[in-house]
């Protein structure tokens, strides 16, 4: 036969088995020391491998690099049992406790490609951990909540930061440039109740945006402009219109804003007059405060809007005005007459 038993170059104290051609401290297949304690299966380098068959077909392999190839998983007990390969998905492998082998339960997969590494647990309490020291830093729940002990600092374009900002019992956001309790961009308390949102002082503003286009700002005077990027006033609108410091509300009145500019002909300014009816209210959402004024659907077509629920203060001054500078227009006629005729009498 063409098999070797025996002295395989390591001397009497080791025995080896081996194809006679290969029977040398280079090429054996087999060896064990003479107290047992000792085996070791090899194979020659420079091509094929170490095979542990079933049925005559590999099962685990073995090459010269030390690379092992299995076509199961690989399950080792010691005072847990550990499962590496397989993990019920085709070209992935896994890390997982034996008893949470599949699809749900493992522990860590990555793809065949190596460009998609997942960490996962088991769906129901617990979560993933990242520690150091055994000490957990970072966690994520089971609702994916992601919880850290410091901060969280992203570089991508822009550094983001996410943490406590210097307050303690609230945790924030920012440009990691700003994460300090002056240049946070939001910040919200422990208990969810209060939200804030922040800028550094120094220029600039808080922007609230549509399509990345500014439509409600706030400046560092606390002056707030919609429609407008640089409020001067404590509130103030694209038309024009602000409220002033002293919080009288003023309408935007210029004349460059208006077309059609026509005088309010004195018959239709009476006629309106005519039909407004002021009335004594209290509205549905303040039932405790009694107010004066008009009802929008009662009011004539040039002091009301086109859906007859708003009325404009001014149109009704304007209205009221056109009114009062003819009565006064006919009262000084009138008494012009009166100083005439008593003239004339006294002649």
């Amino acid at each position: 036969m063409n098999a070797k038993i025996g002295d395989m170059g390591f001397g009497p104290s080791w025995a080896g088995f081996a194809h006679e051609n290969s029977a040398t401290k280079e090429g054996y297949a087999l060896l064990q020391n003479a107290n047992g304690q000792t085996t070791l299966i090899n194979k020659k380098s420079g091509g094929g491998h170490i095979g542990i068959r079933v049925d005559n077909r590999d099962k685990i392999k073995i090459n010269d690099d030390g690379d092992v190839d299995t076509v199961g998983t690989v399950t080792a007990s010691n005072f847990r049992d550990v499962t590496a390969g397989d993990m019920g998905f085709p070209n992935w492998v896994g890390f997982a406790h034996a008893d949470n082998a599949n699809q749900q339960a493992y522990a860590l997969l990555q793809s065949r490609d190596g460009q998609t590494t997942l960490l996962n647990k088991k769906p129901g309490p617990g979560k993933i951990a990242f520690r150091v020291g055994n000490v957990d830093k970072v966690t994520i729940g089971e609702t994916g909540d992601l919880q850290a002990t410091g901060t969280i600092t992203a570089s991508n374009y822009r550094d983001v930061t996410a943490g406590t900002m210097g307050f303690s019992g609230w945790v924030g956001f920012a440009h990691a440039n700003n994460a300090n309790q002056q240049a946070y961009a939001l910040l919200q308390n422990q208990d969810g109740r209060t939200t804030l949102l922040n800028k550094k002082p120094g220029g600039g503003h808080i922007g609230f945006r549509v399509g990345n286009v500014d439509k409600m700002v706030v400046s560092d005077a606390g002056n707030v402009g919609i429609g407008v990027t640089g409020p001067t006033h404590p509130l103030q609108l694209a038309s024009g219109a602000h409220v002033t410091a002293g919080g009288v509300f003023t309408n935007a009145s210029s004349r460059v804003l208006k077309q059609n500019i026509r005088e309010l002909a004195s018959d239709a300014a009476a006629a309106a007059l005519r039909v407004m009816n002021p009335v004594r209210f209290r509205y549905k959402s303040d039932p405790e405060t009694s107010h004066v004024g008009f009802i929008a659907e009662d009011m004539p077509d040039m002091a009301t809007n086109a859906r007859r629920d708003a009325i404009s203060p001014m149109d009704v001054v304007a209205i009221l005005t056109r009114v009062v500078k003819d009565q006064a227009a006919r009262l000084e006629a009138q008494g012009q007459r009166l100083a005439d005729l008593e003239a004339a009498m006294a002649r």
